[in-house]
């Protein structure tokens, strides 16, 4: 500090002390430093934290608080998106999605190649608001079945492809750097720091021997080993959730689905998404707010006493008849064997491309039938 104020008087340049301040880096269990620091005659203030090119670094550098700054700001720039989602009654899949990579992750991503290593919760949140804006389903729809509808890339895996990239371009300089320099300080630290999480990201992919011979790590494999990993957490996390009793039998893969995306309207791509997540307001999801046990969950609409799941509702329940004529007779003309296939083979059939447009239609209208039998 002595130095700077020698360099400062030399060179006429004053100081402004209200914006330079002291952060004591530590442990939490290490007590902060009582110094006093000063900048010629002046005393440079102790403060928790600092914002540093954008980023906001605590004195216990947990990156917390940078979290929630920069998840603030990327939900300003999804609300934008989200006017314009809203003012043109919906977007295309590609449309929308390249709208959030280009305005909203290089915010949720900024600088990730620092703090990337960690799951914040705040990050998250803003891809999977913007997710369920676009399928028109509420907040409490399963995270696991909307993200594997919409099949983009974990926010994690985001920003560990960041470090990835980042810890090429510093492999890539010249010794004499200080990047390079600094890198090679932190290896050798070895302990609670950037070089270890990075070298446990590259041991999960397979790629130990990068960090352990500093060379550049192979970006595709990386995401590749990574991807994998999170799909097979994804297919766990599914076979695990009661309310995805239906949506595991025809599910198995992480990938954006064929109603996602057709261009349809909001209305009927929110109905399918609420009828795979098992969100549908049928008597089966209903029921489960009121305490029934599922047998009690009865279909009110018709005499067969059958509890109102998504295959009675699509394909039994008789006050539905005329609709469902109708949705066989467009159905068969494309699978002329879909009438005498089992239920779970219907359904997956529904879903697929050939026929999803005309099934969409079919549920939106079979949900407004409904409606109207029960309210009016």
């Amino acid at each position: 500090l002595d130095c700077v104020h020698n360099w400062s008087l030399k060179n006429m340049i004053k100081f402004n002390c209200e914006k330079s301040n002291i952060v004591h880096f530590r442990k939490k269990q290490s007590a902060i430093s009582n110094f006093n620091f000063t900048l010629g005659n002046l005393s440079v203030k102790i403060v928790d934290k600092y914002k540093y090119l954008g980023i906001v670094m605590n004195e216990f550098l947990d990156y917390k608080i940078s979290a929630k700054v920069l998840s603030d700001a990327a939900n300003r720039a999804l609300g934008a998106i989200i006017n314009k989602y809203k003012s043109n009654n919906g977007l295309g899949y590609y449309t929308y999605t390249r709208l959030f990579n280009s305005g909203v992750c290089p915010i949720l991503d900024y600088c990730s190649e620092i703090w990337g290593f960690k799951r914040f919760q705040d990050i998250d949140a803003v891809q999977n608001k913007a997710i369920r804006i676009f399928l028109g389903v509420h907040r409490f729809a399963p995270l696991a079945a909307i993200r594997g509808d919409m099949g983009w890339t974990d926010s994690q895996i985001r920003r560990h492809m960041c470090m990835a990239r980042f810890w090429n371009r510093i492999i890539n300089m010249q010794p004499f750097r200080l990047p390079r320099i600094i890198l090679n300080w932190d290896m050798t630290i070895n302990r609670n720091n950037w070089s270890t999480e990075f070298r446990d990201i590259l041991e999960q992919c397979g790629q130990l021997y990068a960090y352990s011979n500093m060379e550049k790590v192979n970006i595709y494999s990386i995401w590749s080993a990574l991807h994998e990993k999170f799909c097979n957490n994804w297919k766990e996390e599914i076979c695990n959730k009661p309310k995805l009793r239906t949506y595991k039998q025809f599910k198995s893969q992480y990938f954006a689905e064929p109603y996602v995306l057709s261009f349809m309207n909001r209305s009927q791509r929110s109905y399918i998404s609420q009828l795979r997540c098992g969100i549908l307001p049928l008597e089966i999801e209903t029921g489960r707010w009121q305490s029934f046990s599922l047998e009690n969950r009865i279909c009110k609409l018709c005499n067969s006493n059958s509890v109102e799941d998504e295959f009675h509702f699509l394909f039994f329940c008789s006050a539905f008849q005329i609709c469902r004529n109708k949705f066989v007779n467009d159905v068969t003309e494309i699978f002329p064997d879909f009438q005498m296939s089992n239920v779970n083979f219907k359904l997956q059939l529904c879903f697929k491309k050939p026929i999803i447009n005309i099934f969409c239609k079919y549920v939106n209208d079979l949900y407004k039938e409904r409606q109207r039998s029960l309210f009016t």
